[in-house]
């Protein structure tokens, strides 16, 4: 689910930044190879990714050997079934798991990230790979980005699994991992959340 990988560029940069050297290996069901050549390009030995479509639910054994997974505003898109193949899937590779989302499930909790949300809508055509004169019309000349971009935040916000979601999801895998839930803070209050879990040592 790493989408245009966003979250894994600046998880890099960050990490770097403490002395840390990560590996991020990008997979997607509808890989953003353009996208991700200049991630890899600027991040050489860092970024890399699966060019082919990869199934989070059923990730090829190869591929999921010796890597934990992450999943960085993106598990609300999955209907519960689907949510949970992707957590079965994860424990049944034994290396990790890590979903963040950048909301708790309150529509009202929508509204404060609102500035941020506008602001990045409005710089959206700039910073776009392609089609920046289509995109700029709909964003700046009419409604309809403002408006489709307001209805996906409110019924996203709605799909957040809480974190009794989480842990039911999780229970039926007993012990075998260690399973931790939390929320953070960024500006203008807002609340993320994440939960992760790691293999318990024998």
């Amino acid at each position: 689910c790493a989408g245009a990988g966003g979250p894994a560029a600046i998880l890099a940069d960050e990490l770097a930044r403490v002395g840390v050297a990560p590996r991020f290996l990008l997979t997607d069901l509808f890989p953003r190879v353009t996208v991700w050549d200049a991630l890899v390009a600027a991040r050489p030995g860092v970024i890399d990714y699966v060019a082919e479509p990869v199934d989070a639910t059923a990730i090829p054994a190869g591929l999921a050997a010796g890597r934990a997974r992450m999943v960085v505003n993106a598990f609300h898109h999955f209907p519960p079934a689907l949510a949970q193949a992707i957590v079965d899937d994860a424990v049944a590779h034994g290396r990790g798991l890590f979903i963040s989302e950048a909301f708790e499930r309150n529509p009202l909790a929508f509204a404060r990230f609102a500035p941020a949300g506008l602001a990045a809508l409005a710089a959206a055509p700039v910073l776009t790979h392609t089609d920046r004169v289509a995109k700029a019309l709909y964003t700046w000349a009419t409604p309809l980005a403002l408006l489709a971009g307001t209805f996906d935040g409110l019924v996203s916000t709605l799909r957040i699994y809480d974190e009794r979601d989480l842990r039911g999801m999780v229970a039926r895998h007993g012990d075998r991992f260690r399973w931790t839930y939390g929320t953070y803070r960024y500006p203008l209050g807002g609340v993320g959340t994440y939960f992760w879990g790691v293999p318990q040592r024998a």
